[in-house]
């Protein structure tokens, strides 16, 4: 029997606009700043993927030597945060490349270890004198509230006493506006200034804007006091915390900046940070660990003085929307009986059949029908396998990015093959015709009460797999919410950046499945979860906005209840006869 090249011809079509969607982010953006040729200072730090129960593993010195060569082409100097073994290999070899350091004892609320930290410190400012050039003891001491003030000031007096050169301390600006005294006790201020932790803004303009006013109030309290800029810098990836997401072009737009008006101010400042840090992912969410100026390769994410590309690595969801959408279509969408055949086919049965011509052309109207509907389910698969295939793509990067230890690891690989299984189930559905039942919410109970009997079989549908993911949706909702009633300042929930995570499954819960009667319980807690992301968010973030719709639609089949044959083909069965 011939087959209809229509199918083909849609995946063709759907498949070349994702790869150019993919593309887009691939595109150079012009970058509205200055060039950027040196830099003040620069925090560096081996880059970590992991650490070792809750230590740094041992690193080859020539690895340290090599990232501090690439980085010296950019700077003349590097902000260190300890005096461990790992610190005494970094200054001799900065002396050597004619890098100053701006070295840190880790400080806190154990003395035991604070204080050989402290001595350590000392003695490499003193060993390497014309290398360092400041010691910052402590990072952030008061901001977390690892010890009180009264704790802290005696380690900044003996430090100042006993070292050859000047001493501070690295707090949130805030921070040194709370704390006043602090001033007393260090030869100039170290403050943080990160608006995207701190200020949320709207736009690069606002951005820059909260750098300026929060230096502007430290130098209006502490007149004649020398201030560095300790930390300031934007994450290339992470959840939006305010209009301005994090992003590749987003991060060069913002260095390139802060150089050209600190240039401009004669402002003291240092870049946080020269490599990502992936192992920050795990306390800081996704964009704790994208803060470098290169990635964990050494490889620069943007360029100094040129266009930034939004994501370098578009190839791999283009490739994905290719392949994997290019194997769902050969599985339930390439072959499709050709309409044409088979209608003249019919015509010479009805010939034989009615002999009546008003009564032929209306049962062969019934054949064109059922012919149509004979194709029209192998276009949707067709369509949508190259998307289903993309948003694979995108969903491996982001959990790349997100992976940070063994069990993130585990977790990663559970989520994305309950991706590529809600793929297969969505093309496989459209492509039969068929729908998923989605049980009631009322079926976690008899899995809580019964867990023996209904485990096995509850997980291995896809109904419960979309409970399931129903049920994390509702819990990424609510988990902030919690956390801001019993900690003042909650750690950072990315929820509204799982949207990717989620975006399969909710098109399977949408196209393919259904409730056998109405679910009012899930139909008003899911888009009252996403309501509550979206005002946590204040309303102006997009992601959220975005995560708000993954929620609402993993409603949808709450609200649909399954109808009887309501997806059946009528008039045709499977051997493609009219009956």
């Amino acid at each position: 029997m011939q087959t209809s090249r229509l199918p083909l011809i849609v995946f063709a079509a759907s498949a070349l606009l994702a790869v150019l969607v993919c593309a887009l982010f691939g595109r150079p953006v012009p970058v509205n700043q200055p060039p950027l040729h040196r830099l003040a200072c620069v925090s560096f730090a081996h880059p970590e993927n992991v650490l070792i129960f809750g230590k740094r593993p041992p690193v080859d010195p020539a690895d340290i030597e090599r990232e501090l060569t690439r980085i010296a082409k950019y700077t003349d100097c590097i902000r260190v945060y300890s005096s461990d073994a790992r610190q005494e290999q970094v200054v001799p070899m900065a002396q050597k490349l004619g890098l100053k350091v701006l070295l840190g004892a880790w400080i806190n609320s154990h003395p035991e270890t604070s204080h050989p930290e402290l001595e350590r410190a000392l003695a490499i400012a003193a060993k390497y004198p014309d290398t360092v050039k400041a010691l910052v003891v402590g990072n952030e001491v008061l901001t977390v509230k690892e010890m009180p003030i009264a704790d802290l000031i005696p380690y900044l007096d003996e430090a100042r006493r006993r070292s050859n050169v000047p001493v501070t301390i690295a707090e949130v600006w805030s921070i040194w506006l709370q704390y006043p005294e602090l001033a007393d006790h260090v030869d100039f201020i170290g403050a943080h200034i990160l608006p995207y932790w701190d200020g949320a803004p709207a736009s690069m303009d606002k951005a820059l804007a909260f750098v300026e006013e929060s230096l502007g109030k430290l130098e209006a309290r502490f007149p004649g006091k020398d201030i560095l800029i300790a930390e300031t810098g934007w994450p290339s990836g992470g959840r939006a915390k305010g209009g301005l997401p994090p992003g590749v072009v987003e991060q060069s737009t913002y260095v390139r900046a802060i150089a050209a008006m600190a240039a401009r101010h004669h402002w003291s400042y240092n870049i946080v940070e020269s490599y990502d840090q992936p192992w920050k992912r795990y306390s800081e969410g996704v964009a704790g660990g994208t803060w470098g100026l290169f990635d964990t390769q050494g490889r620069p994410k943007f360029s100094f003085d040129g266009p930034a590309i939004p994501e370098r690595r578009w190839p791999i969801p283009a490739g994905a929307a290719l392949i994997l959408g290019g194997l769902g279509f050969t599985l339930f969408a390439r072959r499709v009986p050709k309409a044409a055949a088979l209608l003249y086919r019919d015509a010479e049965r009805l010939h034989h059949v009615s002999p009546s011509p008003g009564a032929g052309i209306r049962l062969l109207g019934r054949s064109l029908n059922a012919r149509l509907s004979q194709q029209l389910p192998c276009l949707a698969p067709a369509a949508l396998a190259p998307w289903l295939g993309l948003l694979l793509g995108f969903e491996g990067l982001f959990l790349l990015d997100w992976i940070s230890g063994w069990v993130r690891a585990g977790m990663a690989v559970g989520l994305f093959a309950a991706s590529l299984l809600s793929a297969k189930a969505c093309l496989r559905a459209l492509a039969r015709h068929f729908i998923y039942p989605l049980p009631h919410h009322r079926d976690w109970l008899a899995l809580l009460l019964r867990p023996h009997r209904w485990l096995k079989g509850f997980l291995g549908s896809y109904g419960g797999l979309l409970l399931l993911y129903q049920g994390g949706a509702v819990a990424l909702c609510v988990i902030r919410p919690i956390l801001l009633l019993q900690e003042p300042e909650p750690p950072q929930i990315p929820s509204d950046y799982y949207s990717l995570v989620f975006a399969i499954p909710t098109l399977l819960a949408v196209l393919t499945a259904r409730c056998h009667r109405r679910d009012w319980f899930g139909g008003l807690v899911l888009p009252a979860a996403g309501a509550l992301a979206v005002a946590m968010s204040g309303f102006n973030v997009p992601q959220a906005w975005i995560w708000g719709g993954v929620c609402w639609a993993l409603a949808v089949p709450c609200w649909l209840h399954r109808q009887p044959g309501h997806l059946d083909l009528q008039a045709v069965e499977g051997d493609g006869n009219i009956h």
